[in-house]
């Protein structure tokens, strides 16, 4: 990311009250929206065109398909005019090899994009939930009563392995929880239970190795080459006296920094997205913000009228989305040094 950015377009892109979702951004176009759809010129920010489709929100960009959805339908459209090209009651997932994935609960379908046609379909362990695409490895937990880990290969069609993590983590770290959310690394994976902390699991074997006690966001925890973040408001959901950006290794837990940021005490943190050395985030404090992941401090922060959601970073802008239904356009010219201190901006 080059820096700092600075706000050069704020557009009002909703005439409802709310619009958390994150954007795309390619060289020559943004998709922005929910519910209405909107594809903006990347180069004046101007709309090309506009389409209704109730609570459904950009995916991803898949040669001239733009592929939404609302977690129930998932519809693509074509680049140029926004027509429907195909649509479909799924649940929709990322790209892998070329293919659409498609989410079912007890299986996982393979999608030629053009045309919505499923070219193939694996049976997982039922019912599931999805959590991560880690390069071929899918992390899953299934079962209704007690909660199942697994790790499914894509490539070879087979389950990994299946544990009862959940029950686990209770058994040999009192950390109680009815549910988990997984997210991929690259020998490890990381699990979180809200309040009672942070596992670090084996991708081998799904065998936890390590546990730090912090209360996280589940959406928050990201694994990049080795290391673990986490942003986090304490140790309760009530929160202590200041909000704590922490790094861990990945595969044995040790904390290799923790910074302290009390200008965003309170505030919910949306999903982060990393980019060239920095992770930056949304909070329902109206702020978007960046730390730097060598160190942890904050770089940059901005705050608007409105709850922000998770930032897009494509070459030199950041855009991000407010729930009063505007889209916020910030533009850096200048490299940043690690001597470059906080810029607080209010608007």
């Amino acid at each position: 990311m080059i820096f700092p950015p600075k706000l050069i377009k704020r557009i009002r892109i909703d005439r409802g009250p709310v619009l958390l979702a994150q954007p795309i951004a390619t060289k020559d176009s943004v998709y922005v929206g929910r519910g209405e759809i909107h594809r903006l010129n990347a180069g004046n920010l101007r709309k090309r065109w506009s389409k209704y489709h109730e609570d459904c929100i950009p995916g991803l960009v898949v040669g001239n398909l733009v592929i939404v959805g609302d977690g129930i339908t998932e519809t693509a459209l074509d680049d140029d005019s926004g027509e429907v090209v195909w649509s479909t009651h799924s649940w929709g997932g990322p790209l892998w090899r070329g293919n659409l994935l498609r989410y079912s609960r007890d299986g996982v379908a393979f999608v030629e994009p053009s045309t919505g046609k499923v070219l193939d379909r694996v049976e997982v362990p039922e019912p599931a939930s999805f959590h991560n695409l880690n390069g071929d490895i899918l992390l899953i937990t299934t079962g209704e009563e007690v909660r199942i880990a697994a790790a499914y290969d894509l490539a070879e069609r087979k389950v990994l392995w299946q544990r009862r993590l959940l029950e686990e983590t209770v058994n040999r770290y009192q950390a109680p929880g009815n549910s988990m959310t997984l997210f991929g690394g690259s020998q490890a994976f990381i699990a979180t239970k809200g309040d009672v902390g942070i596992f670090g699991c084996s991708m081998a074997d799904g065998s936890v190795l390590w546990h730090q006690r912090a209360f996280v966001s589940y959406d928050v925890p990201v694994a990049v080459n080795g290391r673990v973040y986490a942003l986090t408001t304490g140790l309760v959901p009530n929160l202590t006296d200041y909000a704590r950006f922490m790094c861990f290794d990945e595969l044995t837990g040790e904390k290799i920094y923790e910074t302290n940021h009390k200008e965003l005490l309170a505030y919910r943190p949306s999903r982060p997205t990393v980019q060239d050395g920095y992770i930056f985030f949304g909070n329902d404090g109206g702020f978007v913000f960046a730390l730097r992941l060598s160190d942890g401090e904050l770089v940059w922060s901005h705050r608007t009228s409105g709850q922000t959601w998770q930032p897009t970073v494509f070459e030199d802008r950041v855009y991000v989305t407010s729930d009063d239904g505007h889209l916020l356009v910030f533009e850096g010219k200048k490299s940043l040094t690690t001597t470059t201190k906080a810029r607080t901006h209010d608007g």
